[in-house]
């Protein structure tokens, strides 16, 4: 024999509509929460984001930097921070900075900006790109060339400076001085010979149409390089024309071997 007990719709359904009820607003607000908490922060927020990676690496070193751009052993550091205030009703400071360790991934920038006079930035930032000198490799023999050191990273640096002055009904001039850097070794196509081949070496009585010698010595580049840029504008409105005029200066230092 099957029972079924009674229902009474008037003070079950009112229960479970209420309960109901409640867990849709808990859940709607747990939603909001939590995307509130995952989102970004907006642009004019001060905010510092810290971040953290740990890497554990048990094969080529190398080959894992250059293929992630990550440090052998992670990176951690602040990500990403920006803050602004107002010095006064129309002076505005604003400053973002990075600092990523093991990756060495850099940035520092100031900003003071004042209405109807100009704006002055100061900056620096740097990063890290990883190489591998894993070499070369002969399958004759099974001859693997890798550099001494396979592991190499170049830095990229620019420092700079940039003011302008823009004051009411006057032509607006903008001065910016920049210099950047890169600095460290890479791999480079351009190998060198070798004969630890195993093939014989051609003499005239063993008559070996086959050289022994091989381009397959690894090679790196040794960077040092600076290019300075300096440039001058002078801008200026008069009824529907505008008249620009602009001054730039280069000076180049490559030494790379």
């Amino acid at each position: 024999m099957y029972a079924k007990p009674p229902f009474r719709p008037g003070a079950a359904g009112l229960l479970a509509g209420t309960l109901l009820a409640i867990s849709a607003t808990l859940v709607a607000a747990a939603a909001k929460s939590t995307a509130d908490a995952d989102a970004f922060p907006l642009l004019q927020d001060n905010f510092i984001l810290l971040s953290g990676q740990y890497s554990s690496v048990t094969g080529d070193k190398a080959a894992f930097q250059t293929r992630t751009q990550n440090a052998k052993s992670g990176t951690f550091g602040i990500e990403s921070m920006r803050y602004g205030t107002d010095i006064s009703k129309d002076t505005n400071l604003q400053f973002e900075g990075k600092v990523m360790a093991g990756i060495e991934d850099y940035l520092g920038k100031f900003l003071l900006a004042k209405n109807d006079v100009g704006s002055f930035e100061i900056g620096y930032k740097r990063f890290r790109t990883f190489y591998d000198g894993v070499g070369g490799f002969f399958p004759a023999n099974a001859l693997w060339m890798p550099l001494a050191n396979q592991m190499l990273h170049v830095d990229r640096g620019t420092f700079w400076v940039d003011g302008t002055i823009a004051l009411p009904n006057a032509p607006v001039l903008h001065i910016r001085y920049a210099n950047e850097t890169r600095t460290g070794r890479k791999d480079t196509a351009i190998w060198g010979d070798s004969d630890l081949t195993g093939i014989p070496i051609s003499t005239s009585s063993a008559l070996n149409p086959i050289s022994a010698d091989r381009k397959i010595v690894p090679a790196y580049l040794q960077l040092g390089e600076r290019r300075e840029t300096l440039e001058a504008s002078i801008t200026h409105s008069l009824a529907n024309t505008k008249f620009d005029l602009r001054l730039v200066g280069e000076r180049i230092n490559n030494l790379d071997t």
